[in-house]
């Protein structure tokens, strides 16, 4: 009896996977036909900005738009070993988090409250 129930919990398991865990793993294209499966990820690190605290982060094309202790700074990432420095805008307050949607910039600012700013 014992070798039944784990014949039958093996192929609960075996079932599981195909109904639940295959369809999710070709959603997101983590495999190709006729290959094995692809590694969604290989982080490396590139370059890097230290210095000054930094909470948030924002790309819009090659700019990186940066919310920290020092208000919004923008950074070029042209070539992203080497971040260069574009502007800072001090908010009064340390920034959160940001967002770019269009022209502008969206930033939290904690209890100084939303700051939108044009980036053009």
């Amino acid at each position: 009896m014992k070798r039944r129930g784990a014949a039958a919990s093996l192929a609960s398991i075996v079932l599981a996977f195909a109904l639940f865990v295959s369809p999710a793993i070709a959603a997101t294209g983590a495999r190709q036909q006729g290959t094995a499966p692809l590694v969604p990820f290989n982080l490396e690190l590139t370059g890097d900005v230290s210095g000054v605290e930094m909470s948030g982060v924002a790309v819009a094309g090659t700019t990186a738009f940066v919310a920290g202790s020092a208000g919004l700074r923008t950074f070029d990432i042209t070539d992203p070993s080497a971040p260069s420095a574009l502007a800072t805008l001090p908010l009064g307050a340390s920034a959160y988090d940001v967002v770019v949607s269009g022209t502008y910039a969206y930033v939290a600012a904690g209890s100084a409250g939303l700051k939108v700013v044009d980036v053009t």
